[in-house]
C-alpha cells in the first residue's frame, strides 16, 4: 500500500480539490507539516485568503511583502472583521494585483480615503466586488473622517451621534457582480445632490443608476439594506427602476462622448499656431441642445473652478464630429430589500418593474435608429469597448458596419428583463430563481 507521504504531485493536487472550503487553509497547512518532505502544492494556500482577525493582515502582509510568486497567486481575498488597521490593509492589498473576487467588510475605522486608495490603480482581473458597510458603532467614536457630517443620526439603543460617511464609488473597478450589503448612510458622494445631504434623503434611486452607468459589464448588482426607492411599495418607482435599467448605456455613451469631445477641443486649443498669429476669439461650450425634452435630474457634477467653460480654438483647425452609440444593457439581476410587502404587491412591483425595461429598450432603440441615420449621412460613430478606461480614443472602436444598430444579438426580443429579487440577504426570504443573491452565495462561500 502507498504511503501518505510517497504520492506524486498529482494526487496532492486531486485530494486537496475535495477539501472543505471552510477548512481548507487549515487542513492543507496541516498537510505541509505532517509530510514536509512530500511534494504537497502551496499555492491552494495562497489562492483563496478570508482574514478573520486584524492580526492576520499584519502576518499576511510580511509573508508577501518580499516575495513575487505567492501575492500573483491570490485570487480570492476577503476581510471579514470590522477591526482593522486600514492603512496595513491598504498596504497589503497595495501588492496584491491579481484579486478577481474581492470581499470587505468596512467598519468604523474604515475612511473614505482608504477605500479610493486601494482602487488608485486599476484592478483588470476584479470580477466580483462585495462592500459590507457596517455605518452604527456600539460605542461612540469621533474619527478623524468625519468631516462636517449632518444632521446626526441618532442610536436608540446607544444614545449618541453615529457617524454619517461619504463614500466614493467612482473607482478604477468594472466587475460583473457587484454586491453592497447595509449601504444606508455611506454612499458615493460624486452622485449626491447635495453635498451636505446624503443622497437617499432625496432621490435614491439616483445612486443605483450611477452605479450602471459607471460599471459598464454588470450583470449582477445586489443593494440589500438599501433605499433603492423611496417607498419600496409603489409601482411606479419600480417603473422608473426598470426604465432606468435598461437606459443606462445610453447615459453612459453619451458621458464617453462628451468626455471624448472634451478631449478634441483640448488637443486642437493646444495646437501649434505660427509666431504673432492673433488668438480666435473665445468660445463657450455650450452643453448640448436645449428644449422641452431637456432632463430635470442630472448626474452631472458641477463644473469646478479647476475645468475651464472656454476654450480657444485655433483658426482653421476643424473637430471631428463623433457619436458614441450606447451598447445593450448586460444587466441580469437586480437584487435588495423591500420588507413588508404582500404578495400582490410583489407582482405589481414586478410587472411595473418588467413595463419599465421594456420602455427603457425602445427609448435605446430610439436612440440607435437616429444615431444609424447619422452614420449613413457619414457621421463618425463609435462604440465603447469592453476596456472603457483611458482618455480621448482609448477604449473605443469605430462602426464600420451596421450591425451595432440592428444585430439580431442585440434586438429588444434577445434583452430579458433582469431577474428582479427583493428578498434581502439570507436564505429565509422569498429568492427569484437565479437572481443575484444566488450569484453571490456561490461566489463567497455565504448568505450575506
Amino acid at each position: 500500500m502507498t504511503q501518505l507521504d510517497g504520492l506524486p504531485a498529482e494526487l496532492y493536487s486531486a485530494i486537496i480539490r475535495h477539501l472543505p472550503a471552510d477548512s481548507f487553509q487549515q487542513d492543507v497547512l496541516a498537510l505541509t507539516r505532517a509530510i514536509p518532505r512530500s511534494p504537497v502544492p502551496t499555492r491552494p494556500l495562497f489562492e483563496r485568503i478570508h482574514l478573520k482577525h486584524a492580526q492576520q493582515i499584519v502576518q499576511l502582509y510580511s509573508r508577501l511583502r518580499n516575495t513575487h510568486d505567492e501575492r500573483n497567486w491570490v485570487k480570492d481575498f476577503g476581510i471579514v472583521t470590522w477591526t482593522v488597521d486600514a492603512d496595513v490593509l491598504v498596504n497589503l492589498l497595495g501588492i496584491l494585483p491579481r484579486i478577481s473576487s474581492f470581499l470587505l467588510f468596512v467598519g468604523p475605522n474604515f475612511a473614505p480615503e482608504h477605500l479610493e486608495e486601494i482602487f488608485n490603480k486599476p484592478r483588470e482581473d476584479l470580477r466580483f466586488l462585495s462592500l459590507r458597510f457596517r455605518p452604527y458603532v456600539k460605542k461612540a467614536t469621533y474619527y478623524q473622517f468625519l468631516k462636517d457630517p449632518p444632521e446626526p443620526l441618532l442610536s436608540n439603543a446607544n444614545h449618541f451621534a453615529q457617524p454619517l460617511v461619504f463614500f466614493r464609488l467612482d473607482l478604477n473597478i468594472h466587475p460583473v457582480a457587484l454586491r453592497i450589503y447595509q449601504l444606508i448612510d455611506a454612499l458615493a458622494s460624486s452622485y449626491s445632490i447635495s453635498s451636505s445631504v446624503p443622497i437617499y434623503q432625496q432621490h435614491p434611486v439616483l445612486y443605483m443608476e450611477g452605479l450602471l452607468i459607471r460599471f459598464h459589464d454588470l450583470q449582477h448588482l445586489i443593494l440589500d439594506g438599501c433605499s433603492v426607492a423611496r417607498d419600496q411599495s409603489q409601482g411606479t418607482e419600480w417603473n422608473n427602476i426598470g426604465k432606468i435599467c435598461a437606459t443606462a448605456t445610453i447615459k453612459r455613451a453619451k458621458a464617453r462622448e462628451k468626455e471624448l469631445k472634451t478631449w478634441l477641443q483640448h488637443n486642437a486649443a493646444t495646437a501649434i499656431t505660427p509666431v504673432g498669429m492673433p488668438q480666435p476669439a473665445a468660445r463657450r461650450i455650450r452643453p448640448g441642445r436645449r428644449g422641452l425634452a431637456t432632463a430635470t435630474i442630472s448626474l452631472r457634477e458641477e463644473p469646478t473652478a479647476s475645468e475651464p467653460d472656454i476654450i480657444h480654438v485655433p483658426v482653421g483647425i476643424v473637430i471631428p464630429k463623433v457619436r458614441v452609440v450606447p451598447s445593450p444593457p448586460v444587466l441580469l439581476s437586480l437584487c435588495t430589500s423591500a420588507s413588508f410587502i404582500t404578495n400582490v404587491q410583489h407582482q405589481t412591483i414586478r410587472e411595473e418593474f418588467e413595463r419599465g425595461w421594456h420602455e427603457g429598450l425602445a427609448q435605446l432603440a430610439a436612440v440607435k435608429s437616429r444615431l444609424y441615420g447619422s452614420w449613413k449621412n457619414g457621421i463618425r460613430m463609435m462604440r465603447i469597448t469592453a476596456d472603457a478606461s483611458g482618455s480621448g480614443f482609448d477604449g473605443l472602436e469605430t462602426i464600420e458596419g451596421d450591425n451595432a444598430f440592428y444585430s439580431e444579438q442585440d434586438s429588444n426580443a434577445n434583452l430579458a428583463t433582469p431577474a428582479l429579487c427583493l428578498a434581502g440577504s439570507g436564505i429565509s426570504g422569498k429568492h427569484v430563481e437565479n437572481c443575484g443573491h444566488n450569484i453571490a452565495w456561490n461566489v463567497w462561500n455565504d448568505t450575506i
